[in-house]
């Protein structure tokens, strides 16, 4: 796994143990710290590593390297070449912080993936160096016996410690379960965006299965300013449409937009899309998105046909991009990325730690695998910022509160939030028959038994509605904190309603709540969508006196929905 090109150097390096500690793997054979290639230099450990490594370097079991013949040399490089050609290189942190990650490699010797006679079959073709294998060995052994004692204090993922909330930009919930079971279950709020003067290339298919689409939604925290990404096959690229609903205020329930008093309801022009943002031009299938704080976290796949979709056709590689929001309205890109040759990036989750430290969860395809990234600052701007894959986890090892279902479905977002006490969870946004079902919303509880281990517990689940044509959880959808007690949701629909020129969100909010008007009272918000469909038959009688507008029962002036039916204010 050598660095590209432009940061090797020609100088022989200080010996260092930094390329098996950054991601260990027993299939990549470490070299004695005098053979060690130019890379080791490029791998600017975290400052926490620094004491530990100094250590490593004065311990006699790496004071002296063994004598070696003149053709040992050639032969021990050869060797180590081959080990490491047998499987996918580990991680290498680049000058511009990043993280390859090639998952997929073996992670115990003598197991299926990585059968112990991959390496014996080196030392038979020269028996006279074997010794030379063995010193390679006991190396790598001292490597893991160092990386085990620096990642032990490094990584820390327990989750059971008081969480410092004064630095934190994002409310934490008194009780995430009761703020998430308290969501109104019977329909989101619409929201709409104006597409204005911004060209959308593409996003008009019309009707499944679609090739390009919206795949996540978030919500800029204590912002009106909103995030899509987007699958971009119409110019291959992978794209995130920013949105802004000024008419809007507050940092909490936001309500709906669209003037009730009008038989054709129309959000008001300022609230439109404000840009489209190119993310990577080479792997153009963006996937579910996160924000937190002042980040956001994007992943990018290479694009894939439906064809190729369900033949398994499509390649498992991805990259996952950050993204500094300070200012919503413009998102400004940063040389952080986590390069992933094996494996996509379907799901994205950002979450501060207790430590300040910051923990990524990459979910693959349906998010059945999880794998845990863990930083080295408390600051992704920070240039000296990496990351560390530090775990990972399978929905074959779900377990379940008692009275909860065991489904684990094909998620399309994961979002962290956190509890006051410290607790950590995730919400898993998805429609069941991929996208031709019912929209679910599902809570897990993140548990850790050892400082470097974590599993997942499914403690609820809600289904969730919404109103015809204006959403789905398989396009896009995400989590919001509003306040200690107010968990959000929010979903779109596939693509732009082209006929009415808008960009359709749904707010999913607690049940009774309220929305802050434009003068900063509180006011209930009139709904005036049935749930009800006119596409090939009028609005039925039980929905009372409505209107069929683009295809929706939209009660009268002067009438709200309650209960599925328009009745008087």
């Amino acid at each position: 796994c050598l660095p590209p090109p432009q940061t090797q150097r020609n100088v022989l390096p200080k010996p260092s143990f930094a390329h098996v500690i950054q991601h260990p793997n027993p299939r990549k054979m470490s070299l004695p710290a005098p053979l060690q290639q130019s890379r080791t230099s490029d791998l600017a450990p975290p400052s926490t590593w620094r004491e530990q490594k100094k250590m490593s370097r004065h311990s006699p079991s790496h004071s002296s390297s063994p004598s070696l013949s003149p053709l040992a040399l050639p032969t021990l490089f050869f060797a180590a070449a081959l080990a490491t050609s047998l499987a996918p290189c580990s991680a290498y942190v680049g000058a511009d912080a990043v993280v390859e990650d090639h998952l997929g490699g073996c992670n115990e010797p003598g197991s299926e993936a990585c059968p112990s006679s991959e390496l014996g079959n080196v030392a038979e073709d020269d028996q006279g160096q074997v010794s030379l294998l063995q010193t390679v060995s006991s190396a790598h052994r001292t490597a893991k016996t160092l990386e085990s004692e620096v990642f032990e204090g490094l990584l820390n993922l327990s989750f059971n410690e008081d969480f410092e909330s004064s630095s934190m930009s994002v409310p934490l919930l008194k009780d995430v379960k009761s703020a998430f079971n308290n969501l109104d279950k019977t329909t989101g709020t619409v929201l709409r965006a104006n597409i204005g003067r911004v060209r959308i290339q593409g996003y008009n298919q019309g009707f499944p299965p679609y090739s390009e689409h919206y795949q996540s939604v978030q919500r800029a925290q204590d912002s009106t300013v909103f995030y899509l990404s987007g699958s971009g096959s119409t110019t291959n690229t992978a794209q995130v449409f920013v949105l802004d609903l000024k008419s809007k205020i507050g940092n909490e329930v936001l309500g709906s937009n669209i003037d009730s008093r009008s038989p054709r309801p129309m959000p008001p022009s300022s609230d439109a899309l404000l840009s489209i943002i190119e993310v990577d031009k080479e792997y153009w299938h963006a996937g579910g998105i996160t924000s937190y704080e002042n980040i956001l976290v994007v992943g990018a796949e290479p694009g894939c046909s439906t064809t190729d979709r369900m033949l398994g056709r499509c390649k498992s590689a991805s990259r996952v991009y950050f993204y500094d929001i300070s200012t919503p309205e413009a998102p400004r890109k940063l040389p952080l990325v986590i390069e992933r040759r094996a494996a996509t990036a379907g799901t994205t989750s950002l979450v501060r730690k207790s430590d300040g430290r910051f923990l990524v969860c990459v979910g693959g395809s349906g998010a059945k695998q999880l794998d845990f990234y863990v930083s080295n600052t408390q600051d992704l701007t920070d240039p000296s910022t990496r990351f560390h894959l530090a775990t990972s986890w399978s929905s074959d090892h779900l377990t379940v509160s008692v009275g909860v279902d065991d489904e684990y479905g094909e998620y399309q977002t994961l979002n962290f939030v956190r509890q006051a006490d410290g607790g950590a969870y995730l919400i898993g946004l998805y429609r069941t028959l991929n996208g031709l079902g019912d929209d679910y919303a599902d809570l897990f509880r993140l548990e850790s038994s050892s400082s470097s281990s974590i599993s997942l517990k499914k403690v609820a689940n809600i289904h969730l509605k919404c109103p015809s044509d204006t959403c789905n959880f398989q396009a896009g959808a995400g989590a919001y904190v509003a306040s200690e007690d107010t968990l959000l949701l929010y979903a779109s629909n596939w693509e732009p309603d082209w006929k009415d020129g808008s960009i359709y969100l749904n707010e999913f909010r607690p049940s009774g709540s309220q929305s802050a008007s434009s003068g900063g009272s509180q006011t209930k918000i009139c709904e005036k969508d049935t749930g009800g469909s006119c596409s090939f038959f009028g609005c039925d009688n039980s929905r009372g006196p409505t209107a069929c507008i683009n295809k929706k029962c939209l009660c009268q002036p002067g009438l709200c929905v309650q209960d599925g039916r328009c009745v008087r204010q």
